[in-house]
C-alpha cells in the first residue's frame, strides 16, 4: 500500500511539472535605503517554473504607475539571495513616496507578485540644499 501511495505522489509531482505548474513562495525580503540608493533584497523558499524576476517602481514622476526598472534578474535557485540596487530613485523629485513591486516571471509568461513595499524618500537635491543651509551656520 505504501508503494502505491509513493508511486501516486511521484506521478502527481511529475504531472505538475509536465503541465508547467509552478510553485512560488518568498522566504523573506527587505527594502533598505542607503545614502544614494535603495536595495531590494529577497530570498525564495520555492521557485518552480520561475525564469526571472522583474522590479517595478512607482513614483510621482510616473504618476504612481508601476514601471519596470532595470533588466530582469534571472532565477538562480532557492535559498540564495537576490538583490536589486536602484540608483535612479534619488534623481527624481524632492520629497515623495516610492512603491516597489517584485514579480516572478514564469515559463508560461504569467507574472506573480512576490512582494511590494512603499517608502518615503528625499532626493539628493534637497539633501544638498539642507547641507548648504547647515554649512552656513557653522
Amino acid at each position: 500500500m505504501r508503494a502505491v501511495a509513493l508511486f501516486v505522489a511521484l506521478l502527481l509531482c511529475n504531472a505538475s511539472v509536465a503541465l508547467g505548474q509552478s510553485g512560488v513562495q518568498k522566504a523573506e525580503h527587505r527594502v533598505v535605503k542607503d545614502e544614494n540608493v535603495v536595495r531590494l533584497i529577497w530570498q525564495m523558499a520555492e521557485e518552480t517554473g520561475v525564469q526571472a524576476y522583474e522590479v517595478r517602481r512607482g513614483t510621482t514622476m510616473s504618476n504612481g504607475n508601476l514601471v519596470i526598472i532595470g533588466k530582469p534578474l534571472l532565477a538562480h535557485g532557492v535559498n540564495r539571495v537576490y538583490e536589486y540596487v536602484d540608483r535612479e530613485l534619488y534623481k527624481e523629485g524632492a520629497l515623495s513616496v516610492a512603491e516597489y513591486e517584485v514579480s516572478a516571471v514564469l515559463a508560461n509568461g504569467e507574472r506573480r507578485t512576490i512582494f511590494s513595499e512603499k517608502l518615503n524618500y528625499t532626493s539628493t537635491g534637497v539633501r544638498r540644499t539642507w547641507g548648504s543651509i547647515k554649512a552656513m551656520f557653522q
